[in-house]
């Protein structure tokens, strides 16, 4: 809706639903060539961003990739640096504004474990909410 661009690589962990009624969300701090749409990778969680939109629980899990040796120092949150945190929470406060401002509100960042519970829950969730409609 904007001319804002991604600060990071956007993608989704399969077999999960979030409360969207999406998988739940993946962003991938610095990667520096697009990947393929439809890839699988492995990827190091490092937090996750509590994230509303329109008025919808669609959280973050924010994550690096896992066999970048430029990655391999970044363990946590506090790794990647404030102004990356800054813009990201930027980024998705704003980028739906031309169609309606005040879509979008971080919530905040949380830790590992954070993200983890919340990739458990979209998993339970999948199980229970998801797959038993597969069948009807």
């Amino acid at each position: 809706y904007s001319s804002l661009a991604y600060p990071v690589t956007y993608g989704a962990i399969p077999s999960t639903l979030d409360h969207d009624g999406d998988a739940i969300d993946v962003l991938i701090v610095g990667v520096t060539e697009p990947l393929p749409a439809g890839c699988l990778v492995e990827a190091r969680i490092i937090g996750i961003m509590k994230f509303i939109d329109t008025d919808e629980v669609d959280d973050k899990v924010i994550t690096v990739l896992n066999d970048d040796k430029r990655m391999d120092h970044i363990k946590t949150l506090e790794d990647i640096g404030e102004h990356a945190l800054h813009e990201m929470q930027h980024y998705f406060e704003h980028y739906k504004d031309l169609k309606k401002p005040g879509l979008c509100k971080v919530l905040g960042f949380e830790d590992i474990t954070s993200a983890v519970a919340a990739i458990k829950d979209c998993a339970d969730r999948y199980t229970t909410d998801y797959l038993p409609l597969l069948d009807k």
